[in-house]
């Protein structure tokens, strides 16, 4: 079996952003990311979605789940908590258009103490 760290090295990588020109984003000697920009983000993740690419993860970016997830494209959320409370930051699901509703998929504690929380969108 492959490590994390060659799954994610060799996965083809997606940046959402408008701060920096594609020329700039490298992935040392892997493939370089590409880059979605523009106001139809949702409709660009809907046709990658929709193509046979496989699973697209976000890593570390509110702003985008927030936007897919108005768009109801997320199919599953895992969310990993760690046992430390904070007073600042972005929480993830401010400003969502409406209420979601969810199932609990699975829940695993991690070495560390974190609990991996598994949730997928429940159906109307």
């Amino acid at each position: 079996g492959s490590s994390l760290g060659d799954k994610i090295n060799n996965a083809h990588k997606l940046v959402v952003t408008s701060a920096r020109p594609l020329d700039k984003l490298k992935w040392g000697e892997f493939e370089a990311p590409k880059q979605l920009t523009g106001s139809n983000i949702e409709e660009q993740i809907k046709d990658l979605k929709n193509g046979d690419g496989g699973d697209i993860v976000i890593f570390g970016s509110p702003t985008l789940v927030r936007t897919l997830a108005n768009a109801n494209l997320i199919d599953e959320y895992q969310i990993v908590m760690h046992p430390v409370v904070v007073n600042v930051g972005e929480h993830l699901f401010d400003n969502l258009k409406e209420q979601k509703e969810f199932h609990l998929v699975d829940v695993k504690t991690l070495k560390v103490g974190s609990l991996l929380v598994t949730y997928r969108p429940a159906k109307a």
